[in-house]
């Protein structure tokens, strides 16, 4: 299985796919830290701090979520063994808003992108498109836009696109 999964990140990087490729959310299991890092480290780990793709973004955002858990802590470890270079950030996973903010205020100072994503079983509530837009994530993982309850928060993002 690990031979195989190697076999299949190699293709990846050596542009044996079709298709073009932006991210990869937890391409190993939580507790494969070297394996997070030599992905890692074969794809780079630029700083992106213009908040569009440039060329000094990685060529693959290798996107922590259950490795990390949205905790401060764990993003600061993951950072100091090189392990992603991204954050799925799950405001219901840290508990508080404040939790929430302070994550992503650890990945961004480690150059990560931040990606914040809306919980499973999620309501129309369209907080977290205010929430997305208000860190200034790069991202939001929403869904596709075939419920009400996504829906509601692309409809935000474009309220907040009009306003700005």
């Amino acid at each position: 299985s690990q031979s195989l999964v190697a076999s299949y990140i190699n293709n990846l990087l050596n542009g044996k796919h079709k298709e073009a490729i932006l991210c990869l959310e937890d391409p190993f299991g939580e507790d494969e830290w070297s394996s997070y890092t030599n992905l890692t480290a074969a794809v780079g780990t630029s700083k992106d701090t213009s908040g569009s793709p440039s060329v000094s973004s990685p060529p693959l955002l290798i996107i922590g979520d259950n490795l990390v858990s949205s905790n401060a802590n764990l993003i600061s470890e993951a950072a100091t063994k090189q392990s992603c270079n991204a954050l799925l950030l799950k405001p219901s996973q840290c508990g508080t808003i404040s939790d929430s903010i302070a994550a992503a205020l650890e990945a961004e100072s480690h150059g990560w992108t931040v990606m914040t994503a809306r919980r499973v079983g999620e309501t129309e509530d369209d907080f977290i498109a205010d929430f997305s837009v208000g860190i200034s994530s790069k991202f939001i993982k929403a869904g596709a836009p075939a419920r009400s309850e996504r829906l509601s928060k692309y409809n935000q993002l474009l309220r907040i696109e009009e306003m700005l």
